[in-house]
């Protein structure tokens, strides 16, 4: 579990080192709550309409 602020609506894809798209979640403008519980090394994509954004998340 993890928590993403984003300044206004968008998309969160999740996307492992393979390329692989793992998950996708609607973000709304403020803090959205994340789950994964799938342990590795991913890609995390925020996009939105005034914004986009790639982070490294590594879930243990």
């Amino acid at each position: 579990q993890f928590f993403v602020e984003v300044p206004a609506s968008g998309k969160l894809e999740i996307i492992n080192l393979a390329g692989q798209k793992v998950q996708e979640f609607a973000l709304k403008a403020g803090k959205n709550e994340i789950r994964m519980n799938q342990s590795g090394m991913y890609f995390i994509y925020l996009t939105g309409k005034d914004y986009r954004t790639v982070k490294k998340l590594i879930v243990k």
